[in-house]
């Protein structure tokens, strides 16, 4: 592992959001108890969260959640940018 900070020269985001981290909190509950998510917010909640393929399929799976149809079709375009691009895992950023 490296010992240096480097500076973030390109930070992009979709022109769209997955999921709305308030809004649908029991969806991002659930993905940030997964054991592959990696929870980088701040005390104010925003920040980067980093969520695993794994833990999005179960979220998918899921009979608990009840995601509504816009949000599983957000999920499912997620994980096949995620496969098209060879990421085991997807950053979503909270603001």
């Amino acid at each position: 592992m490296s010992v240096r900070a480097y500076r973030v020269i390109n930070h992009e985001l979709e022109d769209y959001p997955s999921f709305n981290c308030w809004h649908d909190a029991k969806l991002f509950n659930f993905l940030l108890q997964g054991g592959r998510t990696h929870n980088g917010l701040n005390p104010d909640g925003n920040g980067i969260v980093e969520v695993s393929i794994k833990r999005l399929l179960e979220a998918l799976d899921s009979k608990e959640l009840k995601l509504s149809s816009d949000l599983r079709d957000a999920i499912k375009e997620d994980i096949k940018w995620a496969d098209d691009n060879w990421q085991d895992d997807i950053s979503y950023e909270c603001f």
